[in-house]
């Protein structure tokens, strides 16, 4: 599930579903592939099989790092999910607190701008989280966090999140 290719090409991550309902599953485990070509190098397993349901996975334009979801329920309508960061070379993988607003249950879909600027990542995400005082009502909107590029310390290097000015608030 959710398959993404490095932007040079040499890699694919992807969900490997270890249970199924329909669409939605609750277990899984996150694959890389090294590829060239049409041509598997190898397959590993970069995060491990927890109980958990990984998805909304993207790669960062310089190939470095990984943004996925988990979640502790299910894949689809989970309340409990979490992004989180995960570094190729250094293979640290790190929980993003900072770009919340304070709940755990309302970002996905976690895209990279293929345009980093100098130490930073973007990301845009759908959120139904609360816009200034509009309470959400489950309205998708998006929004953009800035992410330091340097996950050597292993620690939440994640900006608060910014919604993108001229969407309406009303409209799903």
């Amino acid at each position: 599930a959710h398959p993404r290719w490095s932007q040079d090409g040499k890699m694919i991550v992807f969900a490997q579903v270890l249970d199924t309902k329909g669409l939605n599953y609750e277990k899984s485990e996150i694959h890389a592939l090294e590829v060239n070509g049409l041509d598997i190098i190898s397959d590993q397993t970069i995060i491990p099989a927890d109980g958990s349901a990984f998805s909304d996975l993207d790669i960062s334009p310089d190939s470095k790092t990984m943004i996925y979801r988990k979640s502790f329920q299910n894949s689809i309508g989970d309340t409990n999910t979490r992004p989180f960061l995960y570094s190729f070379e250094s293979k640290n993988n790190i929980e993003l607190f900072k770009m919340l607003d304070g709940s755990n249950n309302r970002d996905y879909w976690y895209s990279f701008s293929p345009f980093p600027e100098n130490d930073y990542y973007w990301v845009v995400f759908f959120s139904r989280r609360k816009y200034g005082n509009k309470t959400s009502d489950g309205t998708s909107q998006l929004w953009i966090a800035a992410i330091n590029k340097d996950l050597s310390q292993g620690i939440d290097i994640s900006h608060p999140a910014f919604w993108l000015n001229g969407q309406d608030t009303g409209t799903r």
